[in-house]
């Protein structure tokens, strides 16, 4: 499982910015990283009947 940072959003103002160095948005609010989370499919395994 992977996670990957999209952008970042504040929750005081709803402002979003792909800037990943920033902490704080122009309200003073803290910007939070939203992030993609990526699993890669398994390849399944072929079962043995027995019988």
């Amino acid at each position: 499982m992977t996670s990957i940072g999209i952008y970042k959003k504040c929750y005081r103002c709803g402002n979003t910015t792909t800037d990943m160095q920033k902490t704080q948005c122009k309200c003073g609010g803290y910007l939070y990283l939203i992030s993609l989370v990526y699993t890669p499919k398994v390849a399944k395994q072929e079962r043995k009947r027995v019988g």
